[in-house]
């Protein structure tokens, strides 16, 4: 894509715009092993593939760098996360909950009222 936008790019033939792409796809792959610090990733690989082992070199970096705050950064989004699960889950059960007690009411199976009592009020 980069290519594409270059003017020198489009004034080249189709084969040396081959070439051209050819080598810009082994630079980019040369510069993806560099930057990352775990094992090679071929080719034929999917990209899925590669980023994985981008996060992971990520990971590494980070977990060797800041020692026992990484353990506690990650109990930290850790707990964001099934926060986050875990508030979804008590709105459904809530909604879930709601429309049982109204079907309830609905059926005459639960009835509110109200009862009037005399109330003794303390005052000073």
């Amino acid at each position: 894509m980069e290519l594409t936008n270059n003017p020198s790019f489009k004034d080249l033939t189709s084969d040396q715009q081959a070439v051209a792409v050819q080598n810009a796809s082994q630079q980019f792959e040369q510069s993806l092993s560099a930057s990352s610090s775990t094992s090679p990733v071929a080719s034929s690989s999917p990209t899925s593939d590669a980023f994985y082992n981008i996060l992971q070199g990520m990971m590494n970096a980070w977990q060797s760098e800041s020692g026992g705050w990484f353990d506690v950064g990650w109990a930290a989004v850790i707990f964001i996360a099934l926060r986050s699960v875990g508030i979804i889950f008590i709105w459904f059960a809530e909604f879930i909950s709601l429309i049982f007690y109204e079907l309830l009411l609905a059926i005459g199976f639960i009835k509110v009222g109200e009862e009037s009592h005399t109330r003794e009020v303390l005052g000073y």
